[in-house]
C-alpha cells in the first residue's frame, strides 16, 4: 500500500510539474509585445546584451577550468562560478517574463552586479563596449557582438594565456540575430498593411462601423488562436507525462524490461501493469523472508541439548549471513541483515551523510533494504569504524547528486567525467570516529572511488 501511494504521489508530482510548465508557456507567449520595427530593436538589443555576458561568464569558466589545461593553469574559479549563478538568477531566469520596459533598468543593474560578484573583467571588457554599440544603435548583426576591448587592441572574447572557443558566445549570438529577425518579418505584413491604407484611406472619414466589425474579427480570430494553442498545449502535456512515466518505470526495471512485458497483457498502458505486478511479487519475497527469520528465531530458542554442534555452527554463521533475496533482475536484491552483533562486531546502514560529513547515530539501521548507500563496521564499543559504500545499480542516483550524496565523506576519482558515468568502483574504503551521537569521517582516510 505504501508503495503504491509513493508512485500514485510521484505521478501526481510530474503531472502538476507538467501544467506548471505548460502554464507558463502559455504566459510567456504572450509577454512579448513587439508592435513596431523600434521596439523590436530595443527588445533585441538589450536583451541580447544581457544574454551574451552570460555566454562570456560561461565560456570563461568552460576555458580557464579546462582538465587538458597544464595544472599550473588552471584556475580555481569558486568565486565566479558563485557570480555566474547568481547572474543566472537574477538577469536570465526572469528574462523572458521581463517587458520592454523594464529592461532598461535590468540592464543598468548588470554593471554593479558584475563589479560586486568577481566579474569587473567582463564589465569593462564585455558589457561597456557593448552598451555603447547599444547606444549608437548600431545594426543587430554579427558585427554588433565583435566588440573590442577599451585598449582597442584586441576582441573582447580574448581571455590572456588561453584559447576562448566561444561555444556559449556563438551560439548566443547566433539565437538572438535569428530570433530578431524572425520578429522582423511577422511586422512585415502588419506594416505593409498599414502603408496601404494610409495611402487610399481619406482621414476625414472615419468608417465606425467597419473598424468595430474589423476589431471583432480579430478579436474572435485572436480566441480562436488561443483555444488552439491551450488545446494543443494540454495534448504536449499529456504525451510529455505519459513518456516521463513510461520512461521511469522501465528504468527502475533495466534489463528485466522484456520479462515483465511478456508477464502482463501487452497495451498501450500495459506499463502500469508492470507495477501491481512488482508490488505482488515484491510482498511474496518478503513473506519468504519472514519466514525464514521464523525459522532461525524457533531454531534459536531450542534448548542446547536438541542442538547437536552443526546445527549451532549453522546459527551462529547465520548470524552474520547477508540472506539477499534476488528478484528476477540479478542486479537488483533486497539485503536482509540479521543484526544480532556477531562476536565483537557491530553492523549499521546509512543513506546518506550530512553536509559536513557526519553519519548521525540515531540514524543507522541493522537492516539495508536496498536504499542505503554507506554501512558502518566498528568493534563493540569502539570509537573508530570502517566506513563502506555499497555499489549498486544506486550508483547513477548518486553520480547525479555527488555534492550531496558522495563529496563530504569520498575522495572521487574521474569527476570530470560525472555526466557519463554510471556507476563507482570503490577503491579503498574509509575510517570514521564516534564523536557524540556521531560517526565522523576521518579526513585523511575517505573513502576512494572512481567513477566509471
Amino acid at each position: 500500500m505504501n508503495f503504491q501511494k509513493s508512485n500514485i504521489f510521484r505521478y501526481l508530482k510530474i503531472i502538476a510539474i507538467s501544467i506548471f510548465f505548460l502554464i507558463k508557456c502559455n504566459f510567456l507567449f504572450a509577454q512579448k509585445d513587439l508592435t513596431d520595427t523600434a521596439k523590436t530593436y530595443e527588445y533585441w538589443t538589450k536583451r541580447g546584451v544581457i544574454e551574451i555576458v552570460y555566454a562570456y561568464m560561461n565560456d570563461y569558466i568552460t576555458t580557464v577550468t579546462d582538465s587538458s589545461l597544464p595544472k599550473e593553469k588552471i584556475k580555481d574559479c569558486t568565486k565566479e562560478k558563485n557570480g555566474l549563478n547568481e547572474y543566472e538568477k537574477k538577469f536570465i531566469t526572469p528574462l523572458e517574463k521581463i517587458e520592454i520596459e523594464e529592461l532598461s533598468s535590468k540592464l543598468d543593474e548588470v554593471s554593479s552586479f558584475l563589479k560586486n560578484n568577481n566579474w569587473s573583467g567582463a564589465e569593462k571588457n564585455v558589457l561597456q563596449p557593448l552598451l555603447i554599440y547599444l547606444r549608437e544603435k548600431n545594426k543587430l548583426d554579427n558585427d554588433f557582438f565583435s566588440t573590442l576591448k577599451p585598449a582597442g587592441n584586441e576582441k573582447s572574447t580574448v581571455i590572456p594565456g588561453y584559447s576562448n572557443k566561444m561555444i556559449n558566445w556563438n551560439r548566443t549570438v547566433s539565437r538572438i540575430i535569428s530570433d530578431y529577425n524572425e520578429d522582423l518579418k511577422k511586422l512585415k505584413p502588419k506594416l505593409k498593411e498599414e502603408e496601404t491604407k494610409s495611402g487610399t484611406s481619406n482621414p476625414t472619414i472615419a468608417p465606425v462601423s467597419g473598424g468595430a466589425s474589423n476589431q471583432a474579427v480579430a478579436e474572435g480570430q485572436n480566441w480562436k488562436f488561443v483555444l488552439l494553442i491551450g488545446f494543443l498545449s494540454f495534448l504536449i502535456g499529456m504525451f510529455i507525462t505519459f513518456f516521463i512515466i513510461k520512461s521511469r518505470i522501465y528504468y527502475l526495471l533495466d534489463d528485466d524490461k522484456d520479462t515483465y512485458k511478456n508477464s502482463v497483457q501487452r497495451g498501450l498502458f500495459s506499463f502500469l501493469s508492470m507495477v501491481s505486478l512488482l508490488k505482488k511479487r515484491k510482498d511474496e519475497y518478503k513473506n519468504r523472508v519472514t519466514e525464514l527469520l521464523n525459522k532461525i528465531e524457533k531454531l534459536e530458542k531450542k534448548p542446547k541439548s536438541e542442538n547437536d554442534t552443526t546445527s549451532k555452527t549453522n546459527i551462529d554463521n547465520v548470524d552474520n549471513e547477508q540472506l539477499a533475496v534476488n528478484t528476477d533482475d540479478s542486479t537488483k536484491s533486497i539485503e536482509w541483515i540479521i543484526s544480532k552483533e556477531a562476536g565483537n562486531k557491530s553492523i549499521y546502514y546509512f543513506s546518506i551523510p550530512e553536509n559536513d560529513g557526519r553519519f548521525i547515530i540515531e540514524k543507522g539501521e541493522q537492516t539495508n533494504d536496498g536504499s542505503k548507500y554507506y554501512k558502518i563496521v566498528s568493534k563493540t564499543s569502539s570509537d573508530e569504524g570502517d566506513l563502506f559504500y555499497i555499489s549498486g545499480t544506486q550508483d547513477k542516483r548518486a553520480i547525479n547528486r555527488l555534492d550531496s550524496y558522495l563529496k563530504p565523506v569520498c575522495d572521487i576519482d574521474n569527476i570530470i567525467n560525472a555526466e557519463n558515468a554510471s556507476k563507482i568502483e570503490v577503491l579503498k574504503n574509509g575510517k570514521v570516529i564516534k564523536i557524540a551521537d556521531s560517526w565522523v569521517i576521518d579526513t585523511n582516510h575517505k573513502v576512494k572511488i572512481k567513477l566509471v
